[in-house]
Order: C-alpha cells, then structure tokens, then sequence
C-alpha cells in the first residue's frame, strides 16, 4: 500500500494500527519480543476494533494473531498460532514488519528496527505444535 492510499484507510483500521504500534514501541523500549506485548482481542473491540477489521489485517499480512497459553505461574507470556482467522477469546494480535511499516508511514513516524522481528521467540510450548502442518506455520510465521 503506497503512502498516498493511508488516508483510505477506515478510521477503525487506523486507530488498531496505532494502537498496536505503541505495543511495538514498547517492545522496543525494553527489548523484549513482540508477543511479550501483545494485545488482547477484548481490548482491541473494547476500543471500537470489529472482527472483520481485524481479519483484514492479518489476511493483508500486517498482524498476526494467536491463542494466548500462558498460565499466572509462567514469566512469560506462551502463545499458540491459529490456523485460520476465526478468533477465541483468548486470541492476541501484534503487527507484522509490514504492519509496523504500514502504522509508522500511518503515524508519520520511523519504522521500528529490523532486528525486533528476528529476535522473536516462538513462546509456544513444544506440545502445541500439532503436526508438521503446524511446524510448517510456525516456521512461516516466525522466520523474519
């Protein structure tokens, strides 16, 4: 999407793109991976977010989403990838590079640094990996 198409975009999508690039500018400020700041999908609708918007973002490739597994004993937050664009309760959303690079030209802002994608850790438990189809994802989803 050229930046002379941002201002297309559905004031909805814009205000989810903001909001999830304060996530990253928070991972950035104490370095951590991105899933640690994830956001809730209950927070997103919350904040006048619809499901189809969201769904956009991530068939778009400017977010993904995944089932949040952690439990109150763990220090850090576990997620397990979805397979398709329907959403639990417990889905989470974050930006993908291009959906940092999206909110940053959105917001007038530099992009966040490169280096915060390939430092990501999968935070998904062995077990939840169902499969080579799910390995195969995950790889996918995770090799930037």
């Amino acid at each position: 999407m050229g930046e002379h198409d941002l201002h297309h975009l559905h004031g909805e999508v814009q205000r989810v793109l903001a909001h999830l690039h304060k996530a990253h500018e928070f991972a950035l400020d104490v370095q951590l991976d991105i899933w640690q700041f994830a956001e809730p999908l209950q927070n997103l609708v919350e904040m006048g977010a619809m499901e189809p918007a969201l769904r956009w973002l991530v068939l778009k490739g400017y977010a993904e989403h995944a089932q949040e597994l952690t439990t109150f004993r763990e220090t850090d937050r576990r997620f397990r990838p979805s397979m398709n664009v329907s959403f639990a309760p417990r889905t989470c959303f974050v930006l993908t590079a291009a959906g940092a690079d999206l909110a940053a030209n959105l917001l007038d802002e530099p992009p966040p640094p490169k280096w915060l994608y390939r430092m990501r850790k999968h935070y998904l438990p062995a077990r939840s990996l169902a499969g080579p189809r799910m390995s195969a994802y995950c790889d996918l989803v995770f090799a930037s």
